[in-house]
């Protein structure tokens, strides 16, 4: 998986796109659960503050999105209201 297929996926769960960024462009701002490249890994943390809280790190990319998405499926306040 790589960051535009995790962004497809993030839209078809119904995942509120202002919650997170993924490392496409845009603004990372707080209180977000992030991805970005970082040299040659990937990290993964959720933005809070300026702080990087539970940040992990994977040398592909597609740990890097399969991981997020599995953060973003438990975490229930992140998701659309239907």
């Amino acid at each position: 998986m790589n960051l535009d297929e995790l962004r497809h996926l993030l839209i078809q769960r119904n995942i509120k796109p202002e919650a997170v960024y993924l490392d496409m462009g845009g603004e990372i701002g707080a209180e977000k659960y992030s991805i970005e490249r970082s040299g040659l890994v990937w990290e993964v943390y959720y933005a809070e503050r300026g702080q990087k809280s539970g940040l992990k790190r994977f040398a592909e990319e597609d740990e890097a999105c399969r991981h997020l998405l599995a953060l973003l499926e438990d975490d229930t306040s992140v998701w659309k209201k239907s």
